[in-house]
């Protein structure tokens, strides 16, 4: 019951797509022609019925509405926020599901030229500075985080919850 009552408005190639596959068409945008509907890992999941959509009271997928005002691998948290609280308007669903992308790279508020930007832990793997690498994540999470509190302050949530997918390691151990 709770799930349809849950709006899911997402910009994760991998969530949308495996939601998407397994038939329930979306308000927003369109599916067909990815990359993932040959991906075998994925068309497994969706197989095996992991996933699915039609529980969700309203799914908005917005991995394919890229465009040139974002970088080519994520959509910018502006555009997140912003299908999140229209569709919260539209609906009268309970709740809403929001993951955002970031602070993962690539770091949108580093500059082009930054080798850092959208190749961090190579850059960083071949001796680059952590500092550097560092204090781009953190501006990116202070973007989001931006994002996020207008989000808050566009909806009506008595509780709201904030997490991550995971976390990153930074040469860690020698992990990246």
């Amino acid at each position: 019951d709770e799930i349809e009552s849950t709006i899911y408005v997402t910009p994760n190639p991998f969530s949308s797509h495996l939601i998407n596959s397994v038939g329930k068409r979306v308000s927003y945008t369109w599916t067909e022609g990815t990359y993932f509907e040959n991906n075998k890992f994925l068309s497994d999941l969706v197989r095996n019925d992991l996933v699915t959509a039609d529980k969700f009271c309203e799914f908005i997928d917005l991995w394919h509405m890229l465009d040139d005002d974002d970088d080519i691998t994520q959509l910018h948290p502006k555009k997140v926020t912003n299908y999140a609280i229209y569709a919260g308007r539209q609906n009268d669903c309970q709740r809403q599901i929001v993951p955002y992308m970031q602070p993962h790279s690539p770091y949108l508020t580093a500059s082009d030229d930054a080798p850092w930007k959208t190749h961090p832990f190579g850059y960083l793997r071949d001796g680059g500075d952590s500092e550097n690498v560092w204090t781009a994540y953190i501006n990116n999470l202070r973007l989001v985080l931006n994002y996020v509190e207008t989000l808050l302050t566009n909806v009506d949530a008595e509780k709201v919850i904030i997490t991550s997918d995971h976390g990153e390691l930074f040469g860690e151990w020698g992990l990246y």
